[in-house]
């Protein structure tokens, strides 16, 4: 398999979901641990952004789609 082949699988998996991830949904696109999630966050691998979806005073974290491509894009490259 191509690594075109690898981005169009991910993009065809993508399309299935919001622009903005949650960390479980993120998980099971990259079959990973939500646990890897947050270390690819602190690391800065995966950009997050904080949402107040409720008044609590804990914000919810996003990942951007994009950011998730990018991410396995750069999986893909560096496994040649």
């Amino acid at each position: 398999m191509t690594n075109t082949q690898v981005m169009e699988e991910l993009n065809d998996e993508l399309n299935g979901y919001p622009v903005m991830l949650t960390v479980t949904q993120t998980a099971e696109i990259l079959n990973i641990s939500r646990t890897t999630v947050y270390r690819l966050m602190d690391a800065g691998d995966l950009e997050r952004i904080r949402v107040h979806l409720t008044t609590r005073d804990r914000p919810s974290l996003r990942i951007p789609a994009e950011s998730v491509r990018k991410l396995f894009n750069s999986w893909v490259q560096n496994a040649i």
